[in-house]
This record gives structure tokens, C-alpha cells and sequence, in this order.
């Protein structure tokens, strides 16, 4: 796509108009000393290698909070009995240090909605 962008456009010789057309879309990268194109696609592939590692980081995260999330509920499950949806909905969506203190809580619940409670009060 980017080597489109570059045929058919006059640019000066001294690269500033592709610096602010650049500067524009990827504001966290350093095109002061850009002259080249090919300069471009090595910033660019730098780029997408920084973004697949944040998706696949962000993509662990959220397998990580969901498996905490099912192993919570079966726990709470088969001390308590069938959940109801109004505690299914607070642990599906609670974050992994949430899970963690509502674990711990468990075994000193009498009730499912107690570990909501005992745990917010931590």
C-alpha cells in the first residue's frame, strides 16, 4: 500500500512533505531523518512486529482472566450449587487481582454472593 502512496506524487527532494504526511499516521515514530521509502518500510515492520507482540500479549491476558474466570464459577458451582446470572455477569467481567482475592475467599463464604462481597471489602 505504501509504495501506491509514493507513484504519481512530485515530492520535494528534501523529503519534509513525506516527514508531515508520515508524522500524521504513526506519530510515535522519528521521521526527521527520513529521506528514503525504503526507510518507511523498515519503520513500518518494526511497527507491526510491536503490534503483533501487544495483541498476542493482550490475547493471553484475556485467555488467562477468562480461564480464572470459568475455574471461579465451577469452584463457587460445586460449593454452592447453579449460579445465579447475577453472579455469573461480576466474575465473567472481573479482572485477574479481582479473581485471585475472590478465590482466596471461597472456603470462608457461607454463601456464592458473599465472595462478591468479602472480596470487594479487601
Amino acid at each position: 500500500m505504501l509504495p501506491a502512496l509514493w507513484r504519481g506524487v512530485e515530492w520535494p527532494q528534501d523529503g519534509r512533505l513525506k516527514r508531515v504526511f508520515l508524522k500524521g499516521r504513526m506519530p510515535a515514530a522519528d521521521f526527521e531523518e527520513l529521506n528514503e521509502l525504503h526507510e518507511v518500510k523498515s519503520i513500518l515492520a518494526e511497527r507491526v512486529v510491536e503490534w503483533a507482540e501487544e495483541w498476542q500479549r493482550q490475547g493471553m491476558e484475556r485467555g488467562r482472566q477468562e480461564g480464572e474466570s470459568a475455574m471461579l464459577q465451577r469452584l463457587l458451582e460445586r460449593r454452592f450449587g447453579p449460579l445465579e446470572e447475577n453472579l455469573r455477569q461480576p466474575i465473567a467481567d472481573a479482572d485477574a487481582d479481582t479473581l485471585l482475592r475472590r478465590g482466596e475467599r471461597i472456603f470462608q463464604a457461607s454463601t456464592a454472593p458473599a465472595i462478591l462481597i468479602l472480596a470487594s471489602a479487601r
